[in-house]
């Protein structure tokens, strides 16, 4: 059946609810002509997806291709880097890759992705060529499970004791390196719900990465300009983004932040906070923390796309899970930005 098996399916299927709509494998679907119509998860995949499989109007590879479209993009922490074009040429490098994969026996990965779902230990699932807006990049994907506590309760079984109970909790974490042929690189380290440094996980994608992706060969980009940009711009962007909050420091140590009365209204409209956010934010500013939405547009962003600039000088969050197209409108207009 379309050089899948019944593992992986039921695995897809599960990786797909719990990260996909239905809606979105229902437009999979129609856009290849394919019947679509189904009364739930179990309905679509059995009277639809399968017999599509069997057939062969549906293959592994479009199976795969869906769930990075689902798992790859948002609810992650980001961190930009660039390398020099020489060094990008030798990173986004088939022969150089398929070597690398070779000495590691795993070259399968580049034609056979594995379907992972709960890994003993955090493993190299995908390493793939692709291209976008951004020209050829190389990605190599990893997941692995993550566990924090999580309180349930307390009791007291004296008046001298209290116990409490917390509860252990298992998370399946994608994380995602993509190097660009013009040597601009992303680490996309998955979001924990309780974390706000992510030094270590970031960290640890580097060195699981580091054979296809040398850490040495990169440096840290500033997104600060990026920030000023967006704000100094933003009568010309105002059909474009809306700011609900922004954070700055000068270098006496003083600090100024403004924020709106709730996430569907914007700094924009206060003309009182915009102008003291102006007159604050001279040459010796910096900006801590902006929270950025990308109104939805036509065609992109699909729906709106919030941002969170905050925390390293080369971190920005995507808080929500998106598709690849609205995360790469949204990173595009950030590199522009940075770069004016």
């Amino acid at each position: 059946m379309a050089n899948i098996n019944q593992r992986e399916l039921d695995a897809i299927q599960r990786l797909l609810r719990a990260n996909a709509t239905m809606g979105d494998i229902v437009l999979q679907l129609k856009e290849r002509d394919l019947t679509y119509s189904a009364t739930g998860w179990d309905d679509l995949f059995t009277k639809r997806i399968v017999p599509a499989l069997r057939n062969g109007s549906l293959s592994r590879n479009d199976l795969v291709q869906w769930l990075r479209d689902a798992e790859e993009y948002g609810r992650q922490h980001v961190f930009i880097y660039q390398c020099s074009k020489a060094a990008a040429s030798q990173i986004v490098n088939e022969n150089a890759v398929k070597q690398e994969l070779g000495r590691l026996g795993r070259t399968d990965l580049l034609t056979n992705p594995r379907v992972v779902e709960e890994p003993p230990q955090p493993t190299v699932c995908d390493v793939r060529f692709e291209h976008g807006i951004f020209g050829r990049a190389l990605v190599v994907k990893v997941v692995e499970i993550r566990y924090h506590e999580r309180f349930v309760g307390e009791s007291s079984p004296s008046d001298n004791r209290i116990i409490r109970e917390y509860e252990r909790v298992s998370t399946r974490a994608v994380s995602v390196a993509r190097v660009h042929e013009d040597g601009f690189a992303e680490m996309r380290v998955y979001s924990h719900r309780t974390k706000t440094d992510y030094t270590n996980e970031l960290e640890e994608l580097w060195s699981i990465c580091n054979v296809f992706v040398p850490r040495l060969r990169f440096d840290e980009v500033s997104i600060g300009n990026a920030q000023r940009n967006l704000w100094k711009n933003r009568r010309q962007l105002g059909a474009t983004i809306r700011y609900t909050s922004s954070e700055l420091h000068d270098e006496k140590g003083t600090v100024l932040s403004a924020a709106t009365g709730g996430s569907n209204l914007s700094l924009f409209d206060t003309d009182k906070a915009a102008k003291s956010l102006d007159t604050f934010w001279d040459d010796t500013a910096t900006c801590d923390r902006s929270n950025v939405w990308w109104i939805k547009g036509d065609p992109r962003p699909s729906r709106d796309i919030h941002i969170l600039m905050s925390g390293k000088v080369n971190e920005l969050t995507v808080t929500t899970q998106c598709n690849r197209e609205d995360y790469d409108y949204v990173l595009d207009q950030l590199r522009k930005a940075n770069k004016q």
